[in-house]
């Protein structure tokens, strides 16, 4: 009910904010997060109202694909930021909240772009390491619910579609589409180097790409 979505939501947020807050180990030292993307797409109102008390840190999202997303020409009153695929709006009336809107076709190709890279290039993906087989299978089986294709766009001419055809599950590829792009606005490097980037014609090999066959 909404009712139930209306403590509910904001409960489970602070609840996942205790892991954000606490960061994660790499060797000696914790990273914590330096931004946190949140998809606004659902009861918008819930996440706007959870992200004004740390609105400089925690953003609400909003996903388009490419031929709906509309990327501003300039900065603005309401244009606080522009990056690439990305930009972030100041919402009226929100208490300082931005909204950070995406054109996560661009993102969901970048994403694939990160796995397929080897693992020393910028950019780069990668998973943590474990000794059971089956540890990211459910991880993998999302990265992989979406096809890429190619359309013609009458005002853009050709362009990148992430299709679900078979409506899979793919919650954790839009969350780390989301994590992606909070990391590119922390000023991860991502790879611009087009001799570093897979090649387009190439088939994708190894565990992801037997995955996304099944």
């Amino acid at each position: 009910s909404q009712r139930g979505e209306d403590v509910g939501i904001p409960a489970a947020l602070a609840e996942l904010s205790e892991t954000w807050e606490g960061g994660w180990r790499k060797g000696e030292s914790s990273i914590g997060a330096q931004f946190v993307f949140i998809d606004s797409g659902y009861r918008p109102e819930l996440i706007y109202q959870f992200c004004k008390p740390n609105a400089s840190r925690l953003y609400p999202t909003k996903g388009f694909s490419t031929t709906e997303y509309s990327r501003p020409t300039a900065l603005g009153r309401h244009t606080a930021h522009i990056g690439e695929g990305y930009h972030i709006e100041r919402l009226a009336a929100s208490g300082g909240v931005k909204l950070v809107e995406i054109d996560a076709d661009h993102w969901k190709s970048r994403l694939h772009e990160g796995y397929q890279c080897g693992q020393a290039g910028a950019g780069a993906i990668t998973l943590f390491h474990s000794g059971e087989a089956n540890t990211h299978l459910a991880f993998t089986k999302h990265q992989t619910a979406e096809e890429k294709q190619y359309e013609i766009d009458r005002r853009r001419g050709e362009v990148v579609r992430w299709v679900n055809k078979h409506k899979r599950p793919n919650h954790w590829f839009d969350s780390t589409i989301l994590a992606t792009v909070a990391g590119c606005h922390a000023g991860v490097k991502l790879n611009d180097n087009e001799n570093d980037k897979p090649a387009s014609v190439a088939p994708v090999s190894g565990w992801f790409a037997s995955q996304a066959r099944r």
